[in-house]
């Protein structure tokens, strides 16, 4: 799916973070890849606070492109909260 496919699902539902999460990682993945909005998507996934599972993952990939950006301290504590999180869904089956 392309970048423009999920901003189309958003327009039409703002709160869908599972298409903020795949459009980050679209961001991640492109030739030139941007960062920055990647981030910003990751960050929207967080702020719709969606299960655990899904925020364990917006966590882990926000981590992985604080880490490319050599924002390392960053990274620890979103890989931090990822592994929180994980534990958390897994303990309540929730993935």
């Amino acid at each position: 799916m392309a970048i423009e496919d999920f901003d189309e699902a958003l327009k039409l539902n703002p709160d869908y973070a599972d298409a903020y999460f795949k459009r980050g990682v679209a961001k991640v993945e492109m030739s030139e890849p941007d960062y920055v909005e990647a981030i910003q998507d990751y960050n929207q996934v967080i702020n719709l606070n969606p299960d655990n599972f899904s925020l364990a993952h917006a966590y882990a990939r926000l981590g992985d492109v604080k880490k490319t950006l050599k924002q390392d301290v960053a990274a620890k504590g979103d890989y931090a909260k990822a592994h929180f999180y994980s534990g958390i869904a897994n303990l309540n089956n929730d993935h």
